[in-house]
Parts: C-alpha cells; sequence; structure tokens
C-alpha cells in the first residue's frame, strides 16, 4: 500500500469524494500538459493514468464534480522497496510543480486528514 497525495485548491486537510463542488475547477488542459511533459500515461478522455520511474510509481486518478470538470488529482504513490531517493524526489517535486502551475496545493492525505506538502516539507516527505 502506497502513499496518498492529492493536488486540489482549498484550505481544507482532506477532498470529501461526496462534496468535491466545494473546491475550485483545476485547469484540465494545463494538468494533461504538465502530466505529459513529465513522462506520465494518461491518456485524453481517461480520468486514470501513471507516471513510472524505475523504483516509484504515482497512479493518477482525476476526480470531477458533479458538473463534470476536474477538481481533485489524486494517487498514490507506490515504491519498491529498494526505492531510491531520487525517484521519489523526482515525483514529489513533480507533483509539487503541477499543483503550483494550476493554482492548487499538494497535499499528503491520509483518513479524514491531511497536510499541505509546502516547499520546506517536500525534503522530509522525500525521506519518510
Amino acid at each position: 500500500m502506497g502513499t496518498e497525495y492529492a493536488v486540489f485548491a482549498g484550505r481544507l486537510r482532506h477532498y470529501d469524494e461526496d462534496a468535491l463542488d466545494r473546491l475550485a475547477v483545476l485547469d484540465e488542459a494545463l494538468l494533461r500538459r504538465r502530466f505529459d511533459a513529465l513522462g506520465a500515461d494518461l491518456v485524453d478522455g481517461e480520468d486514470e493514468g501513471s507516471w513510472s520511474l524505475p523504483t516509484a510509481v504515482y497512479d493518477i486518478n482525476l476526480l470531477r464534480g458533479e458538473d463534470g470538470r476536474c477538481r481533485v488529482v489524486v494517487g498514490e504513490l507506490g515504491l519498491d522497496a529498494d526505492a531510491r531517493e531520487e525517484d521519489v524526489r523526482t515525483v514529489l517535486t513533480g507533483l509539487h510543480q503541477l499543483a503550483r502551475a494550476s493554482g492548487a496545493k499538494l497535499w499528503h492525505c491520509f483518513g479524514e486528514g491531511g497536510y499541505r506538502v509546502t516547499a520546506r516539507r517536500l525534503e522530509r516527505e522525500v525521506r519518510a
């Protein structure tokens, strides 16, 4: 089981899948371009994909509000037993930059809680 990281614009510590419309709409075209530039596999028209590195995989899911527009990017970061720090850093830095470019924030989510992954906290996440 991996660690869940999400990109969304809001002050909540966790997103509620039953109340996505409370969150700001994300620019889906921008997200897809950024994921494509990172080498992720997210096919047009699909809401699921993955970003694979040699020892780390981020499973991508786009969550939509009732209006059909993207509100959250969420995924699980799966690591090999011998995961390289470089791969973890690449994924988390890429997600952080994607969040900033879309006017959102990167969140480490767990249960009903979570915390924002700031630039300062990024290195601690890599080593965790």
